[in-house]
């Protein structure tokens, strides 16, 4: 399927996305925290800012072939994380299809392991892929993106704390604006420690 006729189901201005990704990161960085020494991540998680498009098509009993416009916050030689719009049931096939830093497509399939709900519409997926990939093929990295495992002088548990708050606003249907405000509080947060 054509990339171009792909259907972007979360709609978010990429403000709202990029910022949605930062607490997510920030989230799963304080979860690492938590985990520390039990081993939880084998491969080295490389965080995508701003988060990167790129098309999924679906295939499952229920739907016919289509793809979507999905946003990668995340990647590792294993698999990636996206942002998209809908519900995606876990063990559904698809068909990831990624530009290389030469621009060009790479179709990689793989498999959806846990969908969640993140806030609004917007559903993150955990995605595996079927063969292990090299990041850099896709990604543009510093050289102390390969050793770095945390960011300095950000406090975690508060930016943990708000995004919690930013998803108990979003299950409450909170005003958007109140949502919005805590969103920029968050990137504020992350872009004083960048």
């Amino acid at each position: 399927m054509n990339s171009a006729d792909a259907i972007n189901t979360v709609r978010l201005p990429p403000d709202a996305l990029r910022s949605l990704a930062q607490v997510l990161n920030q989230r799963d960085a304080l979860d690492e925290l938590e985990r520390k020494g039990r081993g939880h991540r084998v491969n080295q998680r490389y965080s995508i800012d701003p988060p990167k498009e790129l098309s999924m098509d679906l295939q499952s009993d229920a739907l016919a072939r289509k793809a979507y416009q999905v946003f990668a916050r995340d990647m590792s030689s294993q698999g990636v994380s996206l942002l998209h719009g809908v519900f995606v049931a876990p063990n559904t096939r698809c068909l990831l299809t990624i530009k290389t830093l030469d621009r060009e497509p790479m179709q990689i399939p793989s498999l959806v392991r846990r969908c969640r709900l993140v806030g609004g519409r917007v559903h993150e997926l955990g995605v595996k892929f079927d063969q292990p990939i090299d990041p850099r093929s896709f990604l543009e990295l510093c050289e102390d993106d390969e050793v770095a495992i945390e960011k300095p002088k950000l406090d975690l548990i508060a930016v943990g704390e708000l995004a919690k708050s930013i998803a108990t606003a979003c299950n409450e249907k909170k005003p958007i604006k109140d949502i919005l405000a805590m969103i920029d509080q968050a990137r504020g947060m992350v872009l004083k420690a960048a």
